[in-house]
Parts: structure tokens; C-alpha cells; sequence
């Protein structure tokens, strides 16, 4: 979502995990700041559209705290935008050689990345399991 007054870019995240009271998840920081990055770099009015960005997470077992919501404000500079855009276009790139290649295995995958956290995937020293549908709340 974006703000309409103010060109901020909203995005409204739900969790059961009180992990995010300390710090958002770096995915979804990632995300947020890749929406901004495609917004300004498309011309989103006002001028200042996308400088900024805010993270909700709505929790969705509240009895764990008091809290039924919290809120992140986050920023990007003009480098880390640059930065995010060069990425997608590598990525893109990269994806369009792989179909064009007939051969998917020449492309990343998010997953393999070791700094990379999800519901469905745990550390397990250098390499990331998959296959494993653990917690790691």
C-alpha cells in the first residue's frame, strides 16, 4: 500500500511470533525497501514519495503481550536504492538466462542464501534444510 497524502510505503504484516517486538524480520525489510526502491524509481508522486517506508505486524495471539500491534519506521538513501534496483535487474537477468537456457539450476534461489530465515527452513551449518518444516520461532 501506499500512503495517498504522503507517498509513504505501507506494508501490514501478521505473525505469532514476538520475535518482531526486537527487530523486523530482515525479509521483510528487504521487501519494504524493494517496493520503495520500484516506487521512487517509477516517478510515485510527491517528490519525497518512498524516502520512507512503514512496517506493521499485526500479532495474531495477543495474549503473549499486551500489544496487538507494532510499528517499524524504515529508511532508504539514495545508494540502497540504487543498490536494490542494480540487484533486481541482476536478477531478472539472471532468471532470463536460465528459461531462455532451458536449465533453472543455472539460477539463485533465496533459499541457498545462508543468511536467510523462514518458517519452513532452519540453518543447519553452511546450508539451509528445505526440506524440513520446523519452527524457528
Amino acid at each position: 500500500m501506499v500512503h495517498k497524502e504522503s507517498g509513504a510505503v505501507v506494508e501490514l504484516k501478521t505473525t505469532n511470533s514476538t520475535k518482531v517486538m526486537k527487530e523486523p524480520y530482515s525479509s521483510h525489510l528487504k521487501q519494504l525497501k524493494t517496493y520503495m526502491s520500484i516506487l521512487k524509481d517509477i516517478a510515485v508522486e510527491p517528490p519525497e514519495a518512498s524516502d520512507y517506508g512503514k512496517l506493521f505486524y499485526i500479532f495474531l495471539r495477543s495474549d503473549s503481550s499486551n500489544n496487538c500491534f507494532i510499528e517499524y519506521l524504515v529508511t532508504l538513501d539514495a545508494n540502497e536504492r540504487k543498490q536494490i534496483l542494480e540487484n533486481l535487474e541482476q536478477g531478472a537477468l539472471e532468471l532470463q538466462r536460465g528459461i531462455n537456457s532451458k536449465n533453472l539450476g543455472e539460477v539463485s534461489h533465496i533459499a541457498l542464501d545462508p543468511n536467510y530465515y523462514s518458517r519452513w527452513t532452519r540453518q543447519t551449518g553452511c546450508a539451509i534444510d528445505v526440506f524440513k518444516n520446523e519452527d524457528v520461532y
